[in-house]
């Protein structure tokens, strides 16, 4: 699955490939990818089966992430081959992408809490060598995750930083 994302990154996600099996503080990211239209990091990992923790491990990864921005830029600067600062990034908009053939119906319904920064792709692989990405889009539940089931100081922290805009915000 990492490989056939990291081949096709730009196709499927618009997204550009950045690393792969990036270390960073206690953590190794499947894959990093930079959004250009947001101008921000998006952290890709790949799952071969259900994985409970799921949520856990992605605030965990954004908050480790926020934490060491600098090890990002860097990242980016040496990919690029530019000289960006720390500032110069929307880090309120990162992501996690989770790629899978499947997740639980609790991570279905978890994308759909309001300020959730992840998105849930589901792969399938058919005859023919045919691929299919498609994303999981939670009902739209307006309590914000944070606030109901904030108990983890990650989620807390990553939820002060972490935006996530949508269709309603822009047109208000």
């Amino acid at each position: 699955i990492q490989t056939l994302v990291e081949e096709n990154m730009e196709t499927v996600f618009g997204l550009r490939f950045l690393e792969t099996e990036f270390s960073i503080g206690k953590f190794r990211f499947d894959s990093v990818a930079f959004d250009e239209e947001a101008n921000t990091f998006v952290i890709i990992e790949d799952k071969k089966v259900e994985n409970r923790g799921l949520v856990d491990q992605g605030y965990a990864y954004l908050k480790t992430a926020l934490d060491r921005k600098a090890e990002l830029t860097l990242l980016y600067n040496r990919k690029m081959r530019e000289n960006r600062g720390i500032q110069d990034f929307a880090w309120d908009e990162m992501k996690v992408y989770f790629i899978s053939p499947e997740f639980t119906k609790f991570q279905k319904e978890a994308v759909g809490y309001d300020g959730t920064p992840f998105r849930l792709f589901t792969i399938s692989q058919y005859r023919g060598g045919i691929i299919d990405f498609e994303e999981i889009v939670g009902d739209k539940i307006q309590e914000n995750l944070s606030e109901i089931g904030g108990k983890s100081s990650d989620i807390k922290e990553v939820s002060r930083e972490i935006k996530v805009y949508t269709e309603e915000y822009h047109l208000e």
